[in-house]
Formats: structure tokens, sequence, C-alpha cells
């Protein structure tokens, strides 16, 4: 199998469950068994915005021939998962599973997603340039 074809499909399969963890927790959780509480869905939404990124990052990386292009996925994908981490970290902490302390989650996301589209935006940048 070609490594471009194998990372098409792992990227689904991550884009796919990340969804599902993000999304309908429950349901995905349910699939294995396994009934969960609300602190556990947060958990399990956290892993979906982890998976969602890893499927952007994956995805975008099929066909690099550069370390550029290899970078502006990367940075693609950790802004994905960056951007989904702190959507999910704002509702966690207005959701009340935790304390005050869960409005780190978000604080933190939300640096990481500046960095990295940041890098993204300028990789990209310089690669439409040259």
């Amino acid at each position: 199998m070609k490594i471009r074809t194998f990372m098409m499909i792992a990227a689904i399969i991550a884009f796919l469950f990340g969804l599902g963890f993000m999304i309908v927790p429950d349901t995905m959780m349910s699939l294995y068994g396994v009934a969960i509480n609300a602190s556990e869905r947060f958990v399990c939404r956290y892993l979906g915005s982890a998976l969602f990124g890893i499927s952007i990052t994956w995805w975008t990386l099929r066909a690099v021939r550069t370390l550029d292009e290899a970078m502006i996925g990367v940075a693609f994908g950790a802004t994905a998962l960056s951007l989904t981490g702190f959507i999910i970290g704002v509702w966690d902490a207005i959701s009340g599973t935790g304390n005050g302390v869960l409005w780190i989650n978000p604080v933190i996301y939300i640096l990481l997603s500046i960095g990295f589209l940041t890098i993204y935006l300028t990789h990209k940048q310089k690669k439409s340039k040259g």
C-alpha cells in the first residue's frame, strides 16, 4: 500500500472517531459497552479534539515533498486541534463539571492556537511567495 493511501485511510478513520468523540461521546463509548458521566464526557471530547487534529495533520501530510510542506501540514493540524480544544475547554468550564481551574484549559488552547496559526500562516505565505 502506498503511504499516500495509508495516510488518507488513517486520516478518515481519525476524523470520524474524532468527530464522534467530540459530538456524541455517550454514543461512541456505548459502542464499547461503557456508560460515562459528565466529567468523562469531557475527557472523551478532549480525545476527540486530539483525534480531529491528528486527522487534519495526516491528511495534509499525505503527499508532502519538502520539510516546509510538512511544517505547514503539522501547523495546520495543530491549529485544528488547538481550536477544537479551546471550544471544548470553554464548554467544559462553563458546564460546571469541575472548579475554576478548568479555565486554564481554554487559555492554554487559545495561546497554542495563536502560535500554531501564526506558524501556519507564516510558512504558507513564505511558500506562496517562493
